[in-house]
Order: C-alpha cells, then sequence, then structure tokens
C-alpha cells in the first residue's frame, strides 16, 4: 500500500475465515513478508483482529511452535518502522500481532484478553472444586468482562500509545510514519522524506 506516496507493507489476518487464526501457513507467510519488508526499507503496519493461533494436533504437528517463533523474530528483528493498529481483538497469542511495534494504536472498541470472554467462563467452569452454580458462572462472568473485555483496557494496561477514531486512521499512520521517519539513521541508513501530500 501507499500512505502519503510512502510504500508501506500492511500485515492483517481475515477475521471472516476460520475467525482470523493464526496457523502455520499464516504464520510462516506473514514472517516471509516481514523479512522482505525489512530487506528493502519498507515501513511494516499491523492491523490486529486475531483471536489467537489455531489449535489442534495438526497444526502442532505442522510445526505451530516453531513458525509462530519465526513470525516473533521477523518482528524483532525489524530496522524499519513498525506500526501495529488493534482493529478489533487481540486473544491469547494472537498479540504477536498487536504488541510488536515502535507506535502501537487502537480502536476505542479493541479488545486486548487472555482469552474470549466465552472460553475462560468455560475454563473457571471447570474447577478442581467441582462444577460451579449458574449464579457463580454469572460472577465469574461479570469480573472477568470488568478486568478483561472492555474498550480502552489496552489503553489503559498500556498495549496502545493512543487510541484513534476509524476515521482517522490514514492521517493517525501517515502521523506516525513521519514520527519514525528517523528510525533507520541510528542503524546507519539514511532516513526517509515523506511527501507533503495532503490526505
Amino acid at each position: 500500500a501507499r500512505l502519503a506516496g510512502q510504500p508501506v507493507g500492511i500485515v492483517a489476518s481475515q477475521p471472516m475465515v476460520d475467525a482470523g487464526c493464526l496457523d502455520v501457513l499464516s504464520s510462516r507467510k506473514g514472517a516471509r513478508f516481514i523479512q522482505l519488508c525489512n530487506a528493502f526499507g519498507v515501513p511494516v503496519i499491523t492491523l490486529a483482529d486475531v483471536p489467537g493461533f489455531r489449535p489442534g494436533k495438526d497444526q502442532e504437528q505442522g510445526g505451530l511452535l516453531l513458525h509462530g517463533a519465526k513470525l516473533i523474530a521477523a518482528y524483532a528483528a525489524c530496522t524499519v518502522p513498525l506500526i501495529s493498529l488493534i482493529v478489533r481483538k487481540s486473544y491469547g497469542g494472537g498479540t504477536v500481532l498487536s504488541w510488536p511495534g515502535d507506535v502501537r494504536l487502537c480502536y476505542p472498541m479493541a479488545r486486548v484478553q487472555p482469552m474470549g470472554t466465552d472460553a475462560a467462563v468455560q475454563v473457571a467452569s471447570h474447577s478442581t472444586f467441582g462444577e460451579r452454580s449458574e449464579d457463580e458462572m454469572e460472577a465469574c462472568r461479570y469480573e472477568f468482562i470488568r478486568r478483561h473485555d472492555r474498550p480502552l483496557l489496552a489503553a489503559e494496561e498500556g498495549f496502545a500509545d493512543r487510541v484513534i477514531r476509524p476515521e482517522q486512521t490514514r492521517q493517525e499512520l501517515v502521523v506516525a510514519l513521519a514520527v519514525l521517519n528517523g528510525k533507520q539513521v541510528r542503524r546507519g541508513l539514511p532516513p526517509r522524506k515523506l511527501p507533503n501530500i495532503p490526505l
């Protein structure tokens, strides 16, 4: 894509397919793409809307841990500007897409949680002391929502630097790129010049 005339690479999941879960193939593809962008000095923008890594025996045997680690390593090795935007949700291991970034943005409705609300309540219902009553389950649900499942929590907990409105996305990304324009100077590379193009 291009922002204010500058080429950028965009990493995003498709929430309409398997809810946007990361798997072996997507982790490998993402890692290669990020390495390619880094090799050519192209800033990387990550749009996070992911419930985590896909569970399953076939994924484990296919090397999900290995390729997930490659994705993390690709982000860690980047010398180009990294911007992440939490669009809707970032659960569990899915924070691998929302956490890396020199600038981390989120929408007001973004959720950053250890797991989804329904899954957390299911885990809480199977305690070592036996099944919980419906009142206890409702109390668990309320407590989880109070602590983890609410807007602006990402900003409150430090997962995001700024909360932005969806209609301001392009403008905020251009400003973030301008702020990060000198990131490559520290690595001995010349800074990129952003053209003065109206939004």
